[in-house]
């Protein structure tokens, strides 16, 4: 994860808010179930919060059973996120709500300064984005609202590594979104100049004004209903199989960072190539997905700092989450294929072809190629579903650190034996009247 920043030409940065991205990942009893998320709140980090604490008891506590068929899981993701958008309403900011009504009735008419007004507004109108990953009986299922993603890499039977949408990109650029919009009676080129509010998104969990508070928006008051939905997206159930190499969830920070600063390769290609580059020389997940998120941010904040983009002052709150499948790190100490064996080769990516398109409208990128035979094959397994989640909750860029392939002599206790003799190093320090006393005072 990386804090949103904006960006001093002395070189300085400073957040513009608290952080307001939240994931998590579960294991079930058992090992065999799953469950991943990623969240982007907005005008704060309430709903985020209580989406990320609430929706895994509506998906694990009991709703999934061994007979349970696709469209069955697929509807407890449905009801999950329909679930919990009541709750937030009816539970978590109901008396705000009714606080905020009650309030309004007794101030006069016209602009409302008053200071408390302004805080339920804020507290109100917090909402996020949410994609969700049910990993249950040998298939993934995706499902979201908002512009956070999940990104499919796998291998084709070419060898051919393929980077796919899982997930649907609910923003005003999208088609399917902006015609739902207009049969609501709204005007959608205003609508693109103006956006939604305070968030950008045409589908999240939570955020009042473009749920029930609709008509206090001038955009939006003309629509015949509430605009802005909670009803997700839900991919069909993917088998999990010895293609799958990894997954990427990821919040719009990223790689609206990566379409800033990126040429002309597709931001989830380049993002997918430096996750690649990670795998090769990083020794945990997390410091793999870390080190991603800290390479962004420094190519970001450089391209500010060079002048080439001076415009590009301020960057979003950043999460990636990893779920490897079938990936070695070859750094790991538990990767026992041939050291110089290389995982990808830069030869192997390429830019021609096409993904398969898995949304209603155009949006899967140029594929990367991938030699199989730049693989350790005797590395991968086909247990898919017994790996150590991991994520970008905790930690930091300086927890990470390189395997080294040096062995060191050990002690009795398991330490490593000292190395370096600091005898010449005591003695010159004693000669210019140095002691134990005033080095360490």
């Amino acid at each position: 994860m990386a804090q949103n920043q904006v960006y001093k030409r002395g070189g300085n940065k400073i957040s513009e808010h608290d952080q307001e991205d939240l994931n998590f990942n579960f294991q079930g009893e058992g090992g065999d179930v799953f469950l991943y998320g990623v969240f982007d709140g907005h005008c704060g980090s309430r709903a985020a919060k209580f989406v990320c604490r609430t929706i895994p008891n509506h998906i694990l506590l009991g709703q999934l059973t061994d007979t349970s068929t696709e469209d069955q899981i697929r509807e407890v993701l449905r009801q999950a996120y329909l679930s919990v958008e009541r709750e937030y309403f009816s539970e978590y900011i109901g008396q705000k709500l009714a606080q905020r009504a009650s309030l309004i009735s007794e101030l006069p008419d016209g602009p409302y300064p008053s200071q408390l007004l302004e805080q339920l507004n804020r507290e109100v109108g917090s909402g996020t984005t949410a994609v969700v990953v049910l990993i249950f009986n040998g298939k993934l299922y995706v499902s979201n609202v908002g512009n956070s993603r999940a990104l499919l890499c796998r291998t084709d039977k070419e060898g051919v590594l393929r980077v796919t949408h899982l997930s649907v990109d609910h923003d005003l650029k999208n088609p399917d979104e902006l015609r739902r919009l207009q049969e609501l009676g709204l005007d959608t080129s205003c609508l693109q100049r103006v956006g939604l509010g305070k968030q950008p998104n045409t589908r999240c969990i939570g955020n009042y004004f473009v749920k029930g508070g609709y008509k206090e928006l001038e955009s939006l008051s003309g629509a015949k209903n509430e605009p802005v939905l909670a009803e997700p997206e839900i991919h069909p159930a993917v088998k999990v199989d010895e293609s799958i190499r990894f997954l990427i969830l990821l919040s719009d920070g990223i790689y609206q960072a990566l379409r800033e600063i990126s040429d002309s390769e597709p931001v989830d290609i380049k993002l997918a190539r430096m996750i690649v580059e990670e795998f090769r020389t990083q020794s945990t997940y997390h410091n793999v997905a870390q080190a991603v998120v800290d390479k962004v941010c420094r190519m970001h904040h450089d391209c500010f700092m060079s002048a080439v983009s001076p415009k590009l002052n301020r960057r979003d709150d950043m999460t990636l989450l990893i779920r490897n499948f079938n990936t070695p790190l070859t750094n790991s100490n538990s990767y026992k294929g041939s050291s110089q064996t290389p995982l990808w080769s830069d030869s192997s990516f390429g830019s021609n072809g096409r993904g398969t398109p898995v949304n209603t409208f155009e949006q899967s990128p140029s594929p990367m190629f991938i030699q199989t035979s730049d693989f350790d094959r005797t590395s991968f397994t086909n247990d898919t579903t017994t790996d150590t989640p991991s994520s970008t909750e905790t930690g930091s860029s300086s927890d990470r650190h390189t395997q080294s392939n040096h062995k060191l002599p050990l002690d009795e206790n398991g330490r490593i034996r000292p190395y370096v003799n600091f005898a010449d190093f005591n003695l010159n320090l004693a000669s210019k009247g140095w002691t134990d006393d005033n080095i360490f005072s």
